[in-house]
C-alpha cells in the first residue's frame, strides 16, 4: 500500500477500526515469537520453525478471507430479504446499543461456528489446523483455516437481526484480535470477575490440551458455554501438554489439507471421552461431585494420523456437538482472515 493509501485509511475511522485490531495482534504475535526465541538462545529454531509454519498459515487464511468476504457479502444480502421488521431503524436509533448487540450476536455466531469445528466431520478438517501447534503461544491465532466456510452457515444470520454489515466487521475485528491474545504463553491471570465473563488465556488453554477439548469455545464471552455445559474455569490445573501428542515436522499445506485428506480416506475419526473426563472433573472441583453437566459429550473413541508424517495420535471431537469461532467479511475494507474467526479459537 503506497503511503497516501495508508494516510486515507488512517484518516477513515471506519478503516481504522477494522486494521488497528488486527495490527495490535500481529504486533503482539512478532513481539512474543521474538522474545521466546531470544530466551531459547542457540535453541530459537525450536520457537522459530513452528513460527513460520503458522505465519505461512497466516497468510494462506489472509487470502481465502478476501473469498469468504464475497460470499459473506452475498449470503449477507440474501439474508437480508428475512429482516424482521423495524430491525435496522432500531438499532440506527441507537448506535451505541447496537454495537454491543452486534458484538454478543457475532460472539454467538463465533461459538455456533466453533461447535461445528469440533462436532462434525467437515468442521473438524477445517478447523484442526488451529489446533496444530504443539505449544500454547500466539501463533496459534495464525494457524487458521483455509476452509472456513462452514462459517456461512451462522454469520450470514446476523442479517436478519437488521445489524449493518460494518458495524459487524468492526465486531469480527475485534473478536480476532482478543483471541489471539488469549493464547498468549504467559502465565497471565485477570480478575476473577473479569474471567467470570470473558474467555482469559487460563481459561481457553483448557481447550488446546492434547486431545482437543470441545469445551471453553466461546471466542470471548464465557457465557455460551456455561449455557453448553462445556465450560472449565480459569483456576483449574493447566493441560500438561497441548495439540498432537506426537511431535512431527508438518508444513502449512500438510497441516492445512490433513483433515480433508483422511475424512475422505474415511480415517478420520471423533472422541469425546477426554471432554467427558475433563467436564466431569471440572464440575467436581466446583461442586465436590462427579454429576455430568447438562450438555456433557459423551461417546466412542478413536484417533488419528496426520497426513504427511510420522503418526501423530489426534483424538477427535464428537460428531453431534460442536463450538464456534470466526471472523470474515469485507465492503472496500480490509477482508477479514479466515477463525477463533474465522478467527482463532
Amino acid at each position: 500500500m503506497s503511503p497516501s493509501g495508508i494516510r486515507a485509511q488512517l484518516a477513515d475511522p471506519y478503516a481504522l477500526a477494522v486494521n488497528l485490531p488486527y495490527a495490535v495482534a500481529l504486533s503482539a504475535v512478532v513481539a512474543e515469537t521474538a522474545w521466546r526465541a531470544v530466551r531459547a538462545g542457540r535453541g530459537a529454531g525450536v520457537v522459530l520453525r513452528p513460527a513460520r509454519t503458522a505465519a505461512l498459515m497466516g497468510l494462506g487464511a489472509l487470502g481465502v478471507g478476501v473469498a469468504y468476504t464475497a460470499l459473506l457479502r452475498m449470503a449477507w444480502s440474501a439474508a437480508s430479504a428475512f429482516e424482521l421488521p423495524g430491525a435496522r431503524g432500531f438499532w440506527a436509533a441507537h448506535p451505541v446499543a447496537a454495537a454491543g448487540a452486534a458484538f454478543v450476536a457475532w460472539d454467538l455466531s463465533g461459538f455456533i461456528y466453533h461447535w461445528i469445528g469440533h462436532h462434525t466431520g467437515f468442521g473438524w478438517a477445517a478447523h484442526q489446523p488451529h489446533h496444530s501447534g504443539t505449544g500454547y503461544d500466539m501463533t496459534l491465532g495464525l494457524r487458521q483455516s483455509w476452509t472456513p466456510f462452514h462459517g456461512l452457515l451462522s454469520h450470514p444470520l446476523l442479517a436478519v437481526a437488521g445489524f449493518d454489515l460494518r458495524t459487524v466487521i468492526v465486531c469480527a475485528a475485534v473478536s480476532s484480535c482478543w483471541q489471539v491474545l488469549q493464547h498468549t504463553s504467559l502465565p497471565v491471570r485477570l480478575p476473577r470477575v473479569v474471567e467470570a465473563v470473558v474467555m482469559t488465556p487460563a481459561s481457553h488453554r483448557h481447550h488446546h490440551g492434547s486431545g482437543c477439548r470441545a469445551v471453553n469455545l466461546g471466542p470471548v464471552l464465557t457465557l455460551w458455554d456455561r449455557l453448553a455445559g462445556t465450560w472449565v474455569p480459569a483456576d483449574r490445573p493447566a493441560p500438561a501438554r497441548y495439540g498432537p501428542s506426537d511431535e512431527a515436522a508438518r508444513g502449512a499445506v500438510v497441516v492445512e489439507l490433513a483433515g480433508w485428506k483422511e475424512l475422505v480416506t474415511g480415517r478420520l475419526s471423533r472422541n469425546a471421552d477426554d471432554d467427558a473426563d475433563h467436564l466431569g472433573h471440572a464440575r467436581h472441583h466446583e461442586h465436590g461431585d462427579g454429576a455430568p453437566w447438562p450438555g456433557r459429550p459423551s461417546g466412542g473413541g478413536g484417533t488419528s494420523s496426520i497426513a504427511g508424517g510420522p503418526a501423530a495420535s489426534w483424538p477427535m471431537p464428537t460428531s453431534g456437538r460442536a463450538i464456534w469461532s470466526s471472523t470474515s467479511e469485507r465492503e472496500r475494507e480490509p477482508s477479514l482472515g479466515s477463525s477463533s474467526s474465522p478467527a482463532p479459537e
